[in-house]
């Protein structure tokens, strides 16, 4: 609601300064800010036109106060969205020594400086938004998705139930909590989180993602194949999703042709894709289609580039060690013994892994 106002109140100011511009770039500016606002505009401007028009407002001198704040900050999420973070953070800036109380802005700002890479201090922006207007659901829900995302999880998870708590409908934060459950491991958590997402947002493919990865880690593979493929029936043409439910289909120890038809159909989309070669390879080695399984790991990781002797990636680890488990059953104990040697390097608990696959 704040947002619309914020850009309302422009559209109202701009009426008044049209012998300053011309009328095409006034009705850029303001249709860009409605756009923005989340309205229905008819024949929208697009992002460069708005910048242009906005730009013009502003250099006609006539708008103060809120009104060029607004100005400012319509030409500031432009800039955003147009990957122009350095402009967007001069508008805001701008927009704030007008207006220093506007929370909204503070926001804005915090979010194109945690892109840029200023996470600390787009952090402080976005707590003082809070500071200012503590019922600002949107100022919680990206302190909470930004420290997640720097695995804060503590932090990330408390800002996500003060979310939740201002704004029980808001699926994506939801969505979020239930990823920083998985990544501290408590993956029940993670499940219900990622239930609640789908039901507010049944057409959101992650939720299905989400919940899907959860009960895999819990070792439910039927339940994970389930979730992929209602994801699959929203985007049928998304080779990782393809991917994935041959994965769980693989660790499933059951309908391994099943699984090498979602394999192929996703390196149809995408070819020579590691991930896929790497699933495929998983579905030969617990078939007993040791040869098939060990040309899948070689160009799984002849895609990734990795040479003997090198130090492996842990996400190379899998490719390692299954192609490790295929020599050892082909006879090549050396070749086993070092890809094994390689994968336990880069990933510690991969031997685990593949106990808990059934695979030895």
């Amino acid at each position: 609601m704040q947002r619309v106002i914020l850009f309302s109140c422009l559209a109202v100011a701009l009426c008044a300064t049209a012998d300053a511009q011309t009328a095409q770039e006034l009705q850029w500016c303001i249709k860009g800010g409605q756009k923005h606002a989340g309205l229905a505009v008819k024949n929208p401007p697009s992002s460069e036109q708005t910048v242009r028009g906005c730009s013009a407002v502003i250099r006609g001198g006539k708008l103060k106060g809120v009104q060029l704040a607004s100005a400012y900050t319509i030409r500031g999420v432009t800039h955003t969205l147009l990957k122009n973070l350095d402009a967007a953070v001069q508008d805001y800036d701008s927009a704030l020594r007008l207006t220093p109380n506007s929370f909204e802005v503070l926001n804005l700002r915090g979010m194109v400086q945690v892109e840029r890479g200023e996470v600390e201090q787009g952090l402080q922006d976005i707590r003082s938004a809070i500071q200012k207007n503590p019922k600002f659901v949107l100022a919680y829900y990206n302190l909470g998705t930004t420290l997640v995302q720097r695995d804060q999880l503590e932090a990330g998870i408390q800002a996500l139930d003060q979310t939740i708590k201002k704004d029980p409908k808001l699926g994506q934060a939801y969505l979020n909590r239930g990823w920083a459950y998985a990544k501290k491991g408590d993956y029940d958590r993670a499940i219900e989180d990622a239930s609640a997402a789908i039901r507010l947002m049944p057409a959101l493919i992650q939720g299905y993602m989400n919940r899907a990865a959860a009960f895999e880690k819990k070792g439910a593979y039927r339940k994970a194949e389930d979730d992929y493929s209602q994801a699959l029936k929203l985007d049928e043409k998304n080779a990782s999703l393809w991917n994935a439910r041959c994965w769980v289909r693989a660790l499933g120890g059951r309908e391994f042709e099943a699984a090498l038809k979602d394999c192929n159909h996703s390196l149809a989309l995408q070819p020579n894709t590691r991930h896929a070669l790497d699933s495929r390879a998983m579905v030969y080695l617990k078939a007993e289609r040791n040869q098939e399984a060990l040309a899948d790991y070689d160009a799984a990781l002849r895609v990734a580039g990795y040479e003997p002797g090198m130090k492996a990636d842990p996400e190379l680890a899998t490719s390692l060690y299954g192609r490790g488990v295929a020599r050892k059953r082909q006879g090549d104990q050396l070749g086993a013994a070092v890809d094994m040697a390689a994968a336990k390097a880069a990933k510690g608990t991969i031997a685990e892994e593949f106990e808990r696959y059934g695979v030895r």
